[in-house]
């Protein structure tokens, strides 16, 4: 009885939350977070029944959780950061409160909602223009691609990290008046994936220190501060993902070893992916499968979302690309630059196409982010050119 409450609980929650953003969101705006809400709940439900028949870290994450007392946590913890957080995070709901994965499902669902919700927020403040497509708005349609719901649905590291990037990249649009979600989202970052902190601070760092149109004490500000912290979670980080030291050649011989490590034939959709160059590493991660590797109807959607995305890609890119990266919001372009690292990095070890779609999955709203934008910006400009000509 108490799953059956605590599951209707959250999702009337997710709807109440849509309905107190009426102060700052219009009509049309609510009615699409409502749509997203109950898309959001259907592919947590998909997921549900996908975990029962596929092994899933999930369902270790909660059965551990559910059967460990206080002093297993403990212990736990001892041993590090990122997989003994979860089962942290898990204990209340699932050892205390006795409550099944199913619950666990929707309760995440609800804050990996909050992940899309921020997304929204985040387009709506920095993108001044919807693109028309062959007659279709894109926005937000974009924000229906299956894989941004399934993928964030369970009660894992991937739910958390989903909200907790976007949530620190929300704030820092207003980083006075939101310091509270800078935190958040820094603490779960961290205590999920350190190394995402990492290439998130340096990728907001960066962005802040060269954007002209930021004034010039606040991006030293910023990046004084994000460069401090890094360094102090460097060595957590090295521990965390078993590096002897911040060297080119430690970080390649680790990252050949995790490839190693995920390709053969003991591995459904692997890849060599240590023969490939490094654009086609870039693209694997970010574009494939394709058509030509679908086996089945899990790929077939996967090669879908990714045509799309590879088509909007182009789109975008053959517009006078630097002067759109130059033109971007600080916000935007630290979320490519977050896109560009993590592609760089993940495009050495991932040769699954599973864990690629699992992993990429952080990174799609950042890839989203900056085509709205810079379609939009392409937009701006060709009606632009378009009224200086009929000036004329």
């Amino acid at each position: 009885m108490l799953d059956i409450s605590i599951s209707i609980l959250f999702v009337i929650l997710g709807f109440v939350f849509i309905a107190f953003q009426a102060n700052v969101l219009g009509k049309l705006a609510l009615k699409h977070l409502r749509l997203l809400w109950c898309f959001h709940l259907l592919f947590s439900l998909i997921f549900y029944v996908y975990t029962r028949s596929n092994p899933a870290d999930v369902n270790g994450y909660w059965r551990v959780a559910k059967e460990s007392s206080l002093s297993d946590l403990g212990v736990y913890l001892s041993k590090g950061l990122g997989t003994n957080v979860m089962y942290l995070f898990n204990y209340i709901p699932a050892h205390m409160l006795d409550l099944s994965i199913f619950s666990g499902i929707v309760i995440y669902a609800f804050l990996s909602f909050l992940g899309i919700y921020y997304i929204y927020k985040i387009y709506i403040d920095l993108v001044p223009t919807n693109t028309n497509i062959l007659g279709l708005y894109i926005f937000p349609l974009v924000l229906f691609l299956p894989s941004l719901h399934f993928w964030s649905a369970g009660p894992g590291k991937d739910a958390l990290l989903f909200l907790s990037i976007y949530m620190f990249g929300y704030a820092l649009i207003k980083i006075k008046a939101r310091l509270f979600l800078v935190l958040m989202g820094a603490i779960i970052t961290v205590l999920i994936r350190p190394h995402i902190l990492i290439i998130l601070f340096a990728s907001f760092g960066f962005a802040h220190l060269f954007s002209m149109n930021v004034n010039v004490w606040k991006r030293i500000f910023i990046f004084i501060f994000l460069a401090g912290v890094s360094i102090i979670l460097l060595p957590t980080v090295l521990k965390y993902v078993s590096l002897d030291g911040l060297s080119i050649e430690s970080t390649l011989n680790r990252l050949d070893s995790q490839a190693n490590s995920l390709s053969g034939d003991a591995i459904g959709s692997s890849l060599n992916i240590q023969s490939y160059s490094l654009p086609a590493k870039i693209f694997t991660f970010l574009f494939r499968p394709l058509f030509f590797d679908s086996n089945g109807a899990f790929m077939l959607v996967a090669s879908l979302e990714n045509a799309l995305l590879l088509f909007l890609t182009i789109k975008a890119f053959s517009f006078q690309p630097i002067q759109t990266y130059r033109n971007a919001p600080v916000v935007v372009k630290s979320f490519f630059i977050f896109l560009v690292l993590g592609a760089f990095l993940f495009s050495y070890s991932l040769s699954n196409f599973g864990i690629i779609l699992r992993m990429k999955n952080m990174f799609v709203p950042a890839l989203i982010l900056y085509l709205l934008w810079a379609l939009s910006f392409k937009n701006k400009i060709k009606r632009e050119r378009m009224v200086q000509s009929n000036n004329l």
